[in-house]
């Protein structure tokens, strides 16, 4: 896990105390502009605000960092928990990626001009009313108020990707502590601790990427 992160420094500058804070970078905004599916992302109405576009870019930049999980391969299955009202983190992956893409939480609306983005399925109920059933999943959660331990269960797969992004709600896995914390200062939220998780048929931890 490391050290605690320090956001705040103060130095003595010749009887003055100097205080630097660590602020979000905009690299997310920045990339997100230069993306060929940028104007298509914001027309599809997905995203309320830039905050939001930032939290889920943090969630994919820390999907991206493991290759195993080819964005060109079609027999990955994505399933984003507790999307929102909007099928925001599913949506964007569905555009970034070959892969399926659900979107799962009980105040999503269903109707709206993102129900055109090919290869992203919506699903207005509680994770824990579904079964997902596929070869190989990354499962994403920001600032999901489901527990994630009951996300994971409802996937059979033989393999998992998880990636959580906590807010309000505590998002653990029951006994197995994150492959990979850190905090993500291109996202525009205090709540920017990312956690990861790779699993195995088993649930047992596998080798997570960089």
């Amino acid at each position: 896990m490391g050290e605690p992160e320090i956001v705040a420094e103060a130095k003595d500058r010749q009887g003055h105390m100097q205080l630097s804070l660590k602020r979000p970078q905009l690299k997310y905004i920045s990339e997100f502009l230069g993306l060929d599916c940028a104007v298509d992302v914001l027309q599809s109405d997905l995203f309320p605000n830039g905050k939001e576009i930032t939290e889920t870019m943090a969630v994919y930049d820390a999907v991206r960092k493991h290759p195993e999980f080819d964005q060109q391969d079609e027999d990955i299955t994505m399933v984003s928990v507790g999307d929102g009202s909007t099928p925001r983190t599913a949506g964007f992956f569905a555009y970034m990626t070959h892969w399926q893409c659900i979107s799962v939480d009980p105040q999503l609306n269903t109707e709206g001009k993102h129900d055109e983005i090919n290869r992203l399925r919506c699903i207005p109920e509680r994770i824990q009313q579904q079964s997902i059933e596929a070869d190989r999943v990354v499962l994403t959660a920001v600032h999901s108020h489901a527990d994630l331990q009951e996300s994971v269960d409802v996937v059979d797969a033989e393999e998992i990707l998880v990636v959580a992004m906590p807010c309000c709600q505590d998002l653990s896995l029951n006994d197995r502590e994150p492959d990979k914390e850190y905090a993500d200062w291109g996202c525009f939220s205090p709540e920017r601790t990312i956690k990861i998780w790779h699993l195995d048929k088993n649930m047992t931890t596998g080798e997570n990427g960089e």
